[in-house]
């Protein structure tokens, strides 16, 4: 009984040939892929808008921004504020 790689010893030809045509259609697949410069993602965002009308930067920052940003940082799965 003679198995696959003591034939493929004694026959190189068909092998080469295989190994040919899978490099040649691997080189063909490969230039007709389409390649995206920029591809279109959706990144999660949410925006937070407050205002207290009247009120001085440093009250709006401490009576309200700094509360709202506590609250938000305490959430799952935020890694930015």
């Amino acid at each position: 009984m003679m198995n696959v790689s003591s034939w493929s010893i004694k026959n190189p030809i068909p092998g080469m040939l295989l190994f040919i045509m899978l490099t040649a259609l691997g080189l063909m697949s490969f230039r007709s892929m389409k390649i995206q410069q920029f591809p279109d993602i959706d990144l999660p965002t949410v925006t937070v808008t407050t205002a207290l009308p009247g009120a001085s930067p440093a009250l709006l920052e401490t009576e309200v921004a700094r509360k709202i940003e506590n609250s938000v940082a305490t959430l799952q799965g935020v890694k930015h504020i």
